[in-house]
């Protein structure tokens, strides 16, 4: 089911309580979302692909450069004053990486629309971490390799992601295939204004989780740098075994984190 922007392809499972919005990563798409959708039967879910992503609209070369993240905020934004505003219930955004970047952006601009929001290991980092991070994460080589031999790309993600549920890889997979073509690494995705600036800017309950496992992108320094950043919002909370994909990776440690933090910040 399609809503606002309606040039956007979103998911809407009705369920009987507050509204999550489901933000997912760079070169990923709603799909990967699966394994969520079915624990928070008990929430109202969106969740959108990203422009540029999945099969929602393509990005224009004005859009892409030099980062995407304006727009894929203010995309949340209008979804957030049309269809959850007209709803009524309490909204959380919940977002992986440059979904948790982008959540970040709508709740440092707008948190008026927002009540509570979970960051999954947003690119919070060091500005040459960064760059690094970037550099070696080649979003059109890495897509390629799945459009040219799917089965045996796929095969190498299972060794390095041996416990993640065998569907949600292959749509994790299958995601890479679809990715905008003028995207071409993870740069392009990551606001213009320093994390360090959103972090201070927020004033809705956020967790941040992020895991203990060396490609996590909030490390030791991130958190340091958020200490020095004194945001009383913020709960930073490190998942064991854990690495960029906090949820997938661990599930039970993920949840036993971000479930109670929803259920409290969206009660009443």
């Amino acid at each position: 089911m399609a809503t606002a922007p309606d040039d956007l392809t979103v998911s809407v499972i009705d369920g009987p309580g507050p509204t999550l919005v489901l933000l997912h990563g760079f070169l990923d798409a709603g799909s990967v979302w699966a394994d969520a959708v079915r624990r928070w039967s008990a929430y109202r879910l969106l969740v959108p692909d990203a422009r540029g992503h999945g099969t929602s609209a393509r990005l224009t070369p004005e859009q892409a450069k030099p980062t995407a993240a304006p727009v894929m905020i203010e995309d949340v934004v209008r979804l957030l004053e049309t269809d959850v505003a007209q709803h009524g219930s309490k909204v959380a955004l919940v977002g992986h990486s440059m979904g948790a970047g982008v959540a970040a952006g709508v709740g440092a601009a707008r948190p008026h629309l927002v009540d509570a929001l979970v960051l999954e290991d947003p690119a919070w980092m060091p500005l040459e971490r960064a760059r690094g991070w970037r550099d070696v994460h080649p979003a059109q080589e890495w897509a390629q390799e799945f459009r040219d031999d799917f089965d045996a790309t796929l095969a190498a993600a299972h060794a390095e992601h041996p416990t993640w549920p065998a569907d949600l890889r292959r749509d994790w997979g299958r995601a890479k295939t679809r990715i905008d073509p003028l995207l071409k690494h993870t740069g392009q995705c990551v606001a213009r204004t320093p994390w360090t600036e959103t972090a201070a800017a927020l004033t809705v309950p956020t967790l941040l989780v992020t895991g203990d496992q060396p490609d996590s992108t909030v490390d030791r320094v991130s958190v340091e740098m958020l200490e020095e950043v004194a945001n009383p919002q913020i709960v930073v909370h490190e998942v064991t075994d854990a690495g960029h994909y906090v949820r997938l990776d661990n599930p039970v440690g993920y949840h036993e984190v971000v479930d109670p933090f929803l259920a409290e910040t969206l009660a009443g």
